[in-house]
């Protein structure tokens, strides 16, 4: 450091000092006359004395040489004229170290024609007496940053993006697949560990100039500033979802999750923090949208889909109050006499401008956003109220979401809706997913007992996708099993799903459950599932699904019934 002769400095312009408060004020060539004797550790300079006589440029590159926006605010101020009025500015800084952290606010400000003062306040004690999150810019779980370090980061780089210093920021958002059914059948404490396993294998993947930061829940940012751009975000997120992809052991417990990643590249998908974290997270759900366990870079038709989807959930949000839902039947034939034995009961969505929507194309947005339960509520209400007018022979059935479990009012508003049309239980058919009965918690269960003490009937749905859908049916009795179609797909060419079919339907026969063959839509699968001993059959080939009002052509024999030559 070089020295020169400053400006004397009059004693009136001294204030008295603070605790954790450095003052540094220098003259106008910026050479420094007075620095507070708080000021060397606070930003851990040399002593107050050595720093007399010295460029207060030099000074700050010291203390902040890699706070972009920080160096960026002083020589703004730095390059106005000494003779013309400077108003005070503010800035806040969070100062990082391998040890801690410190939250620091910088004020400066001119105080004559000839000399300009910084103040430095130390916040971090405030912060930790306030109880928030010790360093206030560590995820308390996992140890790594957590969004407001992300911010502060993201907005240094883009600062020095604009002023030349970096050619690009990149920002990767990554999501965990998987991740919510093992927290919930597994436990919160499982979860957390598994968060902080990730944390470790992520952080094995960074150089010390990348930042990582949890932004809540199983979400991460990663930044990258030197060098960044596509070509090393590419190599970087296949890094990832490969490592992330591979076995956990928790408390002897075996896992495996995956993980997807929007990528986005500034200055060409956002030159402010908000427009690139924006596309960053919409690259995130393209990706989660194609598959999981891949990555994309933003691209601008990313943002107009996500325009339409805020439309449509717009749109969503008015159907239950418009009355746009309807429900449409397909029946449930007995494969020996043909005739119908009940109808399951599909959603379906009368849009004003795109016409008859199918499930597929609206329930995961209306589980995002929180109607999985009024809507589910009113299926219930109008499948029972439909079914009153059906011969007394015939059953209806409905499918629930794991939202309307997790609710644990299922049970009460099922006899609610029973009562409220005089249905007695036997004829409602509830299909729960193998999804909610892998939590094996009490209210789960508490549930199920419930539903069948309304003598309402409990389908497991999707029966043969699973891992756990056998020891599912010794736990609980179950009253139908209905058979995945994939399965049925599959047996055309494949002696092996043929033979796991004729397993499953002998085994309920055994357990005195029911067998639903789903996905029927040719006589060779009808005859196939007839052969293997399946006792109930829905798909295109039998009947196809058709609103309320057309149900009464149904209620005659669908198939021929099952003769000897057969």
């Amino acid at each position: 450091m070089t020295t020169a002769q400053p400006l004397p400095l009059p004693s009136t312009v001294i204030a008295p000092e603070r605790r954790n408060q450095g003052v540094l004020i220098f003259d106008r060539s910026h050479r420094v006359v007075h620095a507070s004797s708080a000021l060397p550790e606070l930003l851990q300079l040399p002593s107050e004395a050595s720093l007399l006589g010295e460029a207060v440029e030099e000074i700050f590159r010291l203390a902040f040489g890699e706070k972009q926006a920080f160096a960026s605010s002083i020589s703004q101020w730095l390059d106005q004229p000494a003779t013309q009025p400077v108003g005070a500015i503010e800035i806040p800084l969070v100062l990082l170290t391998a040890a801690d952290a410190r939250i620091i606010h910088a004020t400066l400000c001119s105080i004559s024609e000839q000399f300009r003062v910084a103040t430095f306040d130390d916040r971090s004690t405030a912060v930790v007496q306030s109880n928030a999150p010790a360093l206030a810019y560590r995820d308390p779980l996992t140890g790594v940053g957590n969004r407001s370090l992300l911010e502060w980061k993201l907005d240094e780089s883009l600062v020095g993006l604009g002023s030349g210093e970096l050619e690009s920021v990149t920002v990767l958002f990554l999501d965990l697949d998987r991740f919510k059914v093992i927290n919930d059948t597994l436990g919160h404490g499982t979860g957390d560990e598994l968060l902080r396993l990730v944390c470790g294998r992520l952080q094995s993947t960074l150089r010390d100039s990348d930042t990582l930061a949890r932004m809540g829940g199983d979400e991460f940012a990663i930044l990258l500033t030197a060098p960044s751009g596509r070509e090393v975000a590419s190599a970087l997120a296949a890094r990832i979802i490969d490592l992330i992809e591979r076995t956990y052991l928790i408390d002897g417990q075996i896992m495996n999750v995956g993980a997807s990643i929007g990528i986005a590249v500034a200055p060409r998908d956002g030159l402010t923090r908000d427009d690139l974290l924006k596309s960053a997270d919409l690259a995130l759900y393209f990706s989660k949208g194609a598959g999981r366990g891949v990555f994309h870079f933003f691209e601008p038709p990313m943002a107009e889909k996500a325009r339409l989807r805020r439309t449509l959930e717009f749109d969503l949000r008015k159907a239950l109050v418009l009355r746009q839902f309807e429900l449409h039947y397909q029946a449930q034939v007995d494969t020996e006499g043909g005739s119908i034995l009940g109808l399951i009961a599909s959603l379906r969505w009368r849009h004003p401008q795109r016409g008859l929507l199918l499930p597929v194309e609206f329930i995961q947005l209306a589980e995002e956003i929180g109607l999985a339960i009024p809507i589910g509520e009113w299926v219930l209400k109008r499948a029972c109220r439909d079914a009153t007018n059906w011969p007394e022979s015939i059953t209806v059935a409905v499918s629930v979401s794991s939202h309307q479990f997790e609710s644990e009012k299922l049970a009460s508003f099922v006899d609610h809706a029973l009562q409220a049309v005089e249905l007695p239980g036997s004829r409602l058919e509830i299909g729960v997913t193998e999804e909610i009965l892998l939590r094996k918690n009490s209210s789960v269960l508490k549930t199920l007992i419930s539903l069948k003490a309304l003598s309402v009937k409990v389908v497991m749905n999707s029966f043969g996708t699973g891992v756990a859908s056998l020891s599912q049916l010794v736990n609980f009795p179950f009253d139908k099993i209905n058979i995945d179609q994939s399965l049925l797909a599959a047996t055309e060419n494949d002696a092996k799903s043929r033979a796991v079919l004729r397993a499953i339907a002998v085994l309920g026969d055994s357990l005195g459950i029911a067998t639903l063959a789903g996905g029927v839509e040719t006589s060779e699968q009808l005859m196939r599932v007839r052969s293997e001993g399946c006792s109930t059959v829905q798909g295109f080939y039998c009947t196809k699904a058709v609103p309320a009002g057309e149900l009464a052509a149904l209620f005659v024999p669908s198939i021929p019934p099952l003769t000897a030559n057969d």
